[in-house]
């Protein structure tokens, strides 16, 4: 019976993972706190959002799947992986990211939140399952329905719980610093145990099938996206972060005019 390996290429591709995960997932909860400045009004704001559902969902989501994915191997057969699939998972993952974020608003609500982070859920959700459903061996791969329903809820709660922790304490540092470690808590897990609902059924004599030695996609992939999350970082330096307009009542009235 073939053995399945989920870190042929050692754990610590899990911590790597992570790391990028928080890291697209911080830089993205600091965008949506620039949305929610009184400047950031309109189009101002849904393009603060657009950046930072690029980084989580681009980066935080897409990226970190990718690595996860890199460690998957068979001992009968080579791993390859369909392309298409591989390349359409980030669609879901920004888009899901983008349209949660707009439904979760600059503030602190319950519902909103629920709705908001159940939509980027799902939005992970499709990415995970499209990166798993891409592996091709030689012979049958088959995947488990019922961890992937597990899959869903530790999405949902995660990112309701990341949602909620930013939008409550939106001028928090730790809180953005916390809601980013469950964001990559929460993508982590969801990926390895989709990876965990693979199963092979390997053939001797087929061939080796058709498809991408996916380490030939993921570092050019992996060195894009660390790229691309120069842009909202430069974003976030260049423009100047001001205090919530409900900050500005408690301060001290200005000199008063001559009469």
């Amino acid at each position: 019976m073939s053995e399945i390996d989920y870190f042929a290429m050692g754990s610590w591709m899990l911590v790597l993972a992570f790391a990028v995960s928080a890291l697209g997932t911080l830089i993205g909860l600091i965008c949506i706190r620039h949305a929610g400045t009184p400047e950031s009004t309109g189009r101002t704001g849904l393009a603060w959002l657009t950046v930072g559902a690029a980084s989580i969902g681009g980066v935080g989501f897409w990226l970190a799947s990718l690595v996860l994915l890199l460690g998957f191997s068979v001992s009968d057969s080579p791993v390859r992986y369909q392309l298409g699939p591989i390349v359409a998972a980030l669609a879901p993952a920004t888009l899901g990211c983008l349209l949660g974020l707009v439904i979760a608003g600059n503030r602190s609500h319950l519902t909103r939140s629920l709705a908001g982070g159940a939509v980027a859920a799902l939005g992970l959700v499709t990415t995970v399952m499209l990166g798993v459903n891409a592996v091709r061996v030689r012979g049958r791969v088959t995947v488990e329905s019922l961890p992937l329903s597990f899959v869903g809820v530790i999405a949902v709660v995660g990112f309701v719980g990341a949602l909620w922790l930013t939008l409550t304490y939106r001028d928090s540092v730790r809180a953005r610093v916390g809601a980013a470690l469950i964001a990559g808590a929460t993508v982590t897990g969801s990926q390895v145990l989709a990876m965990s609902a693979i199963e092979v059924d390997i053939e001797p004599g087929v061939p080796v099938p058709n498809g991408i030695e996916l380490f030939d996609f993921a570092y050019p992939a992996f060195v894009g996206g660390l790229l691309v999350l120069a842009i909202p970082i430069a974003a976030v330096l260049l423009a100047p972060l001001r205090r919530p307009f409900e900050s500005t009542l408690g301060e001290e009235p200005g000199l008063a005019q001559p009469s």
